[in-house]
């Protein structure tokens, strides 16, 4: 065969092959030869229906299996040739070109995995944040159990005092207009609000905005002005006077539940004690979680960023969309709204096309890095992993593997697998070195 590839740029090539005239022949009679003893031919014995009338029959079928089995052949001799090719996906055209020598030629277009050098991977040293659940922290998380859990009791004989949860309505404007008008997009809660709960405080809401409802009476209506700072997330309003008008319709004092009080809503026959060892296994739980999550994304992250390549357009688009897909549902989850979407619709392209091309990088790079370590997932392992699957889903296993197989997932299944065990390989080569941790590490969070 007369085979030619082209390599392009972003991942892509031109596969041209042109298959000679005997090899187009044999294929040919081979498969008629297969239609000749298959066909029931009314008239005829099984296997000797003549091939002119084989032909004529199945014709199309016949052309159209050729060329899958032409397509085939050239594409196998072009990986024998080049067993540097790495295809991870190819354009077949509908169909061949027959020449009127007997030859036959195609043109595909061919993805090819992209070409890099591997980085240094194993032995890297990597800085984790030490962290720790300690009392304070304990004793933080109890505050915030104790508010959820409070009590408030209506006050209608007095003004609005520091500390007050009042409830208000409010609409706002920016320079006489309405504030979503300056700021080029919907900015629902800072515009208006109905029955909105705030803690009189300082940093409540906007900064400077609760401290002037102070002395405020129930039905009364007051302007307040707030002068917006120059780290607001929105750079269209920096640096704005937003112009609220606020009525207040209640006044609420604050009643924290005593400690036994506490203690029956969360553990009932439980003690403070019970409640703030919980509390401690929970956080040093979701510690280590965090800690784990946190060294895999930065070993990762130092792996990726020590080279570069380009990757597949194709699978770059698929794979943002699949990331936007999923930040517009979380965001939904959160409450944003489709106009909320509409106008961050740019950010969140931008937001997933650059996860979408880490997501891909490191894929990449964990595939090369598991082919030359020989890390493998075998057939016992995936199958004892779809038994796991089946279990948790209630149904029998036979059904389920027909299932995987027929959606094609098992071959994903054991690639997750294999990019499974190629991290945990480089997790044990690493060497993980506690530093004191910055004002950007989070606090483990409990889930009480």
């Amino acid at each position: 065969m007369n085979i030619s590839v082209q390599k392009q740029p972003q991942c892509q090539a031109t596969l041209e092959v042109e298959i000679p005239t005997d090899v187009v022949s044999t294929e040919r009679q081979q498969l008629l030869q297969s239609f000749v003893k298959q066909a029931n031919i009314p008239g005829f014995r099984p296997g000797k229906a003549p091939l002119k009338i084989i032909e004529k029959r199945f014709g199309s079928s016949i052309s159209e299996e050729l060329d899958g089995r032409l397509m085939d052949k050239a594409f196998q001799a072009a990986l024998k040739e080049d067993d540097s090719l790495k295809v991870i996906d190819v354009k077949w055209p509908d169909s061949l070109q027959h020449n009127a020598d007997g030859t036959a030629t195609l043109k595909a277009n061919l993805i090819l995995a992209p070409e890099f050098t591997l980085p240094t991977y194993t032995g890297l040293t990597v800085e984790v944040p030490k962290q720790e659940v300690t009392p304070e922290l304990v004793d933080k998380e109890v505050d915030t159990l104790r508010e959820r859990h409070s009590d408030f009791s209506d006050i209608e004989d007095r003004g609005v005092e520091d500390e007050d949860i009042v409830v208000i309505d409010y609409s706002s404007t920016c320079d006489g207009k309405a504030v979503s008008e300056v700021a080029e997009r919907p900015v629902d809660q800072v515009e208006k609000g109905e029955d909105f709960w705030l803690k009189v405080d300082e940093e409540s809401f906007l900064p400077g905005f609760a401290t002037q409802l102070i002395g405020m009476k129930i039905g009364e209506s007051r302007e307040v002005v707030v002068s917006i700072q120059e780290d607001f997330p929105l750079e269209t309003l920096r640096e704005k006077d937003l112009v609220f008008q606020v009525t207040l319709k209640a006044i609420k004092e604050q009643k924290l539940p005593s400690d036994e009080e506490l203690a029956e809503a969360l553990m009932p026959g439980g003690s403070m004690d019970d409640i703030r060892e919980t509390i401690e296994s929970q956080m040093r739980f979701q510690l280590n979680r965090q800690l784990e999550e946190f060294k895999e994304s930065k070993l990762l992250e130092q792996i990726a960023t020590a080279v570069d390549f380009d990757l597949p357009e194709e699978y770059v688009a698929s794979e943002t969309q699949g990331q936007a897909d999923r930040l517009v549902e979380d965001a939904m989850k959160q409450g944003m709204t489709q106009d909320q979407l509409q106008a961050e619709q740019e950010q969140i392209f931008a937001t997933a096309g650059e996860r979408a091309r880490n997501n891909l990088k490191t894929q990449f790079l964990l595939g090369e890095i598991a082919q030359v370590e020989k890390i493998t997932v075998p057939d016992n392992e995936v199958l004892s992993a779809i038994t796991s699957m089946a279990k948790r889903e209630g149904k029998p296993l036979k059904a389920y593997i027909k299932q995987m197989q027929r959606e094609r997932r098992i071959d994903s299944l054991k690639n997750q697998m294999l990019i499974g065990k190629t991290v945990d390989f480089l997790l044990e080569s690493a060497n993980f070195v506690e530093v004191e941790p910055t004002e950007n590490d989070s606090e483990p969070e409990s889930d009480a």
